[in-house]
């Protein structure tokens, strides 16, 4: 059984990791209403790097570090050795978007234990919202409880947001996702997972579907999910212990 002392400890963990993530989210917000079409940046084989990611990343790294000497981050990889108990950072999830001047974008986190997310943060700058959610306990949205929106529909009827990366036909038509995509009445692509997954936990939207898509773009939103309420599966990617298929949808939803 847990001590006091150990009660506030967790508490203050994911305290600290709303805090970092908040300040990552006004960092982000400065820059972007100062962004110019000369601002450098470098196109990869999968995503833009700006220096405004790594600044992002380490708000979050000043907060989290004294409870947790191991992170993972999208720019710099491990940092404090590889551990079970470690912090999933990105951030900045929507560097295409963020580059382009298009305000949809967001900052994330998660504690993990192992694979998996045992609390999450996301924050999006735009409207400031900060979502938080620890494992066993209810969803809070700017530190205030959130009550979930659920009405039963049809997939026919529902909203889901996804993603078309550059591996989504890969196999096509045997990979399957057109086919799956196909059941929903709207589809739509936002280009910020974390974000997405914020708003299927409010229940504003009725699924998310990301394949091949990087852990630390989805973890922190994963975490918002409570599995009473959603349907959850993650797979793994054969060939890249980074990538892994999320799809997650209401169980309010009817197929």
């Amino acid at each position: 059984m847990e001590s006091d002392d150990q009660k506030l400890n967790t508490m203050e963990d994911l305290d600290a990791l709303i805090l970092g993530c908040e300040e990552a989210g006004e960092l982000l917000f400065t820059a972007w209403e100062n962004l110019s079409d000369h601002d450098d940046y470098l196109l990869t084989n999968r995503d833009l790097k700006l220096d405004v990611d790594k600044l992002a990343e380490d708000k979050i790294l000043q907060r989290i570090k004294p409870y947790y000497a191991s992170c993972y981050t999208e720019e710099s990889g491990w940092i404090g050795g590889e551990d079970t108990n470690h912090v999933l950072i990105d951030g900045l999830d929507g560097t295409v978007n963020f580059a382009n001047n298009i305000p949809i974008f967001s900052v994330s986190a998660a504690i993990m234990n192992g694979p998996r997310p045992v609390a999450g943060v996301v924050v999006v700058p735009l409207n400031q919202q900060t979502f938080s959610r620890r494992a066993g306990c209810p969803l809070l949205v700017n530190r205030k409880h959130k009550k979930l929106i659920k009405r039963n529909k049809h997939c026919s009827e529902s909203l889901l947001l996804s993603a078309i990366t550059p591996t989504f036909f890969e196999g096509y038509p045997e990979s399957g996702h057109c086919n799956y995509l196909e059941k929903f009445g709207k589809v739509r692509m936002v280009g910020s997972a974390a974000w997405s997954i914020a708003m299927l936990a409010t229940g504003n939207i009725d699924a998310v579907y990301f394949p091949n898509i990087y852990k630390w773009d989805i973890m922190g939103g994963v975490a918002l999910l409570d599995h009473d309420d959603f349907d959850i599966r993650i797979t793994a990617h054969a060939n890249d212990n980074d990538l892994c298929t999320l799809y997650a949808q209401g169980r309010w939803i009817i197929d």
